[in-house]
C-alpha cells in the first residue's frame, strides 16, 4: 500500500527546501552567491529559511542515492527524509511493476540483469514499468533535446463515447492480463500528455479502473497554468504521487514560481531542461544526439520494459531500454510492433508477443554470445563480469573460476551452441570432475541476468 510521501505539517518546510535548491539548480550565478554568504541570499529571496535548512553533507559514493542534511534537525532534515522516502519509493515501483504473467515477468528480469550492465549506474532509477499509453501522435513541443525524437504532432485520440468504451475496455484486459503493476501506467511516452485536451477525462478512467493517479511529466507547463491548478490540487489532496514538470527556461521556471506556491510545487519534480541551468543534464539520444555531435550517444530516457500502446494508430509495441548506440537511437529495443482493432484483437496479439518474442529460457541447440562492452575478470573464489559503463555481476564460485572463465571464453567466441559448449567442456581433459549440471546451472545463471544471449536473438540487443 502506498503511503504520502509527508505529513501535511511538513508541507511548508520541503516546499521551500525544495524551491531553494531548485534555485541552485535552474538559475545561473545563484549557487556560487549562496556559498559565499547564504544568510544574505535567503533574505534577498526572501525564503523563510536558516543557512543550516539547506546544508547537506557531501554524497557518500557508499550511499550514491541517499541525502543527509548536515543538521538533521533543521528543516532540511525533513527535507532529506522526503526525497530519502521518493528514492525508495523507486526501488519499490521496480517490484511492484512486475507483470503477474509469468512468462512476461521472468522475461523482464532477465532485461532488467542486462540493463544493469547496458547502462551503468542509470539503470537504478529505471522503473521497468510493463506498459505505457500515447494519446497523440507525435508531440505539439519539439524539445531539441528529446531523447525519443518524437515527432511533430499529427492527431489526437479523443474522448468521443466510441473511444471511450474502448480505452476502458483496454483498461480492463490490461488489468486482467498484468495484473497490478498495469497501474504504473503512464499516459505518455514520445508524446506530450497535456497535448490531448481530454487527457483528463482518461486519466479519470484510469484511476477509477486501475488504482492509481497516473504520473504526469509535462514541458507545456506554463502554457497550461489554469489547466493544471486542478490537477495539482489533486496530487496534493492524494499525497502518494509526483509529478514531473520539464522546465524549458528560467523564465519558464519564474513563471511557474509565480503562479505556484512553493508549498503547491512540493511533490511536482521541475527538471532543469534548458543549456544555461547549472543542473541541466541531457541523455545523449535521440534528437539531443543530433545537436551535440561531438559527444557519442549513451544513456536513455525510456523507462518501459513491455508494451508502448498508441491509442491514435492502434500499435502496440514491445521495447525496452537500451545505452544507445548507432543502431539504437532513441535508447530502446524493440522488439516488434503490431497493429490492433480493438481491444480483444490487442489482448491476442500481446500475448502473442508475450509467447513469440519474449524468450525464457535456452534451447540446447541456441548459439550463444555475449555483448562487446563486457570483459571477464577473475578473482579468488569469484568472478566479475565487468561493463565499459561501470557496472559489474559478481559471482562466487569457490574453486570452480577456471571452469566459469571457460564457459565465457567460448560463448564470447559466439559460434557455439549450449550443447556443444556443455560437451566441449565435459570432454576436456582439463576439467576431469567438471557436471553437466552444473555447466547448465552457469550458463542459465548468466542468461537470466542477461549477460549471455542467443546470437541473432530476441533475448536482448542484435551482437
Amino acid at each position: 500500500m502506498r503511503e504520502r510521501f509527508f505529513d501535511e505539517k511538513d508541507r511548508n518546510a520541503i516546499g521551500n527546501v525544495k524551491r531553494f535548491l531548485e534555485y541552485e539548480n535552474m538559475i545561473p550565478g545563484f549557487l556560487e552567491e549562496a556559498a559565499a554568504d547564504p544568510q544574505a541570499v535567503i533574505d534577498k529571496y526572501g525564503f523563510p529559511l536558516t543557512p543550516e535548512d539547506v546544508s547537506f553533507l557531501p554524497m557518500d559514493p557508499a550511499r550514491p542515492r541517499h541525502l543527509e542534511a548536515r543538521y538533521p534537525d533543521s528543516k532540511g532534515g525533513i527535507y532529506a527524509g522526503f526525497v530519502n522516502r521518493k528514492l525508495e519509493h523507486v526501488q519499490m515501483l521496480v517490484r511492484e511493476c512486475a507483470p503477474k504473467e509469468p512468462r512476461f515477468a521472468r522475461w523482464r528480469e532477465e532485461q532488467m540483469g542486462r540493463c544493469m550492465l547496458d547502462l551503468g549506474p542509470q539503470y537504478s532509477s529505471i522503473i521497468h514499468v510493463p506498459v505505457v499509453f500515447e494519446l497523440a501522435k507525435g508531440c505539439s513541443v519539439g524539445c531539441e533535446f528529446c531523447g525519443l525524437n518524437a515527432g511533430p504532432l499529427r492527431s489526437l485520440f479523443r474522448y468521443t463515447d466510441e473511444n471511450a468504451m474502448l480505452w476502458k475496455d483496454i483498461l480492463q484486459r490490461l488489468n486482467d492480463l498484468i495484473g497490478p503493476a498495469a497501474a504504473e501506467a503512464t499516459l505518455y511516452f514520445a508524446t506530450e500528455p497535456l497535448d490531448n485536451p481530454d487527457y483528463e477525462l482518461f486519466m479519470r478512467d484510469f484511476r477509477d479502473i486501475l488504482g492509481n493517479l497516473p504520473q504526469i511529466t509535462t514541458a507545456v507547463s506554463a502554457r497550461n497554468i489554469e489547466r493544471l491548478r486542478p490537477l495539482i490540487k489533486e496530487l496534493n489532496d492524494d499525497g502518494r504521487f509526483i509529478y514531473r514538470f520539464s522546465v524549458l527556461s528560467e523564465e519558464m521556471y519564474h513563471e511557474l514560481c509565480r503562479a505556484f506556491t512553493a508549498e503547491e510545487l512540493a511533490l511536482v519534480e521541475l527538471l532543469p531542461q534548458y543549456e544555461q541551468a547549472p543542473g541541466n543534464h541531457f541523455a545523449v539520444t535521440g534528437r539531443c544526439d543530433d545537436t551535440k555531435d561531438e559527444i557519442p550517444a549513451g544513456g536513455t530516457i525510456s523507462c518501459v520494459t513491455g508494451f508502448i500502446i498508441n491509442m491514435c494508430e492502434k500499435t502496440v509495441t514491445l521495447s525496452t531500454p537500451t545505452w544507445a548506440d548507432a543502431a539504437h537511437s532513441e535508447g530502446q529495443i524493440v522488439y516488434g510492433k503490431e497493429t490492433f482493432k480493438d481491444g480483444a484483437d490487442l489482448q491476442v496479439r500481446m500475448e502473442r508477443m508475450i509467447s513469440e518474442k519474449m524468450k525464457v529460457y535456452i534451447e540446447p541447440d541456441d548459439i550463444l554470445c555475449t555483448y562487446p562492452y563486457l570483459k571477464y575478470v577473475k578473482d579468488e573464489g569469484s568472478v566479475r563480469i565487468e561493463s565499459e559503463h561501470g557496472t559489474a555481476f559478481v559471482l562466487e564460485v569457490n574453486d570452480d573460476v577456471n571452469i566459469v572463465e571457460k564457459v565465457f571464453e567460448l560463448v564470447s567466441e559466439g559460434c557455439y551452441t549450449r550443447r556443444e559448449i556443455v560437451t566441449k567442456i565435459i570432454k576436456s581433459s582439463e576439467y576431469p570432475a567438471v557436471q553437466s549440471q552444473y555447466l547448465f546451472y552457469l550458463i542459465n545463471r548468466f542468461w537470466s541476468k542477461g549477460i549471455f544471449v542467443e546470437k541473432g536473438g530476441l533475448h536482448g540487443k542484435e551482437v
